[in-house]
């Protein structure tokens, strides 16, 4: 009796199965389709974790402070206002904008521990990193009684 056959369709043949070579090949093609099933989710692209994941992003500029220590005291103290427009930005393939003041800089970055490079030499250390937050300072020496810490704040 042929009530239970199925119509294979390929380029240049066409034929009729019997029921159990019908019921392997459905089993063939659900196999086929549970593993496929199986590793979509595995091709979600992963978020950076800890400060490489909330750097990523653009920032606004909040005040920088720049703080000169003189024999280990505070001598003097200024601070840097930005505009509205002003920003920097962290991308996820480890290039870096900012703008300031009309200037654009480009830049590439990556981050070890606390610690923040810029272009593999300009080395500063991240203060606080939130999704909303981020500050960060370098220490640069003046001579051998004074050095200046400058922190730079952002928001996001």
């Amino acid at each position: 009796m042929l009530t239970s056959k199925i119509f294979m369709l390929k380029p240049g043949c066409l034929f009729l199965l019997p029921p159990v070579q019908k019921r392997l090949i459905m089993k063939k093609y659900l196999l086929y389709i549970i593993i496929i099933l199986a590793f979509i989710p595995g091709c979600k692209k992963d978020r950076p974790t800890g400060a490489n994941g909330l750097i990523i992003g653009k920032w606004s500029f909040l005040p920088t402070t720049y703080e000169t220590y003189t024999n280990g005291l505070i001598s003097h103290t200024s601070t840097q206002y930005y505009t509205l427009t002003d920003y920097a930005e962290f991308k996820s393939n480890g290039s870096f904008q900012s703008q300031s003041n009309g200037t654009t800089y480009f830049n590439q970055y990556s981050i070890l521990g606390d610690t923040l490079i810029f272009d593999n030499i300009n080395k500063v250390k991240i203060k606080t990193v939130t999704e909303n937050s981020l500050s960060y300072y370098s220490r640069s020496e003046i001579n051998a009684t004074q050095y200046r810490i400058t922190t730079f704040n952002f928001k996001k």
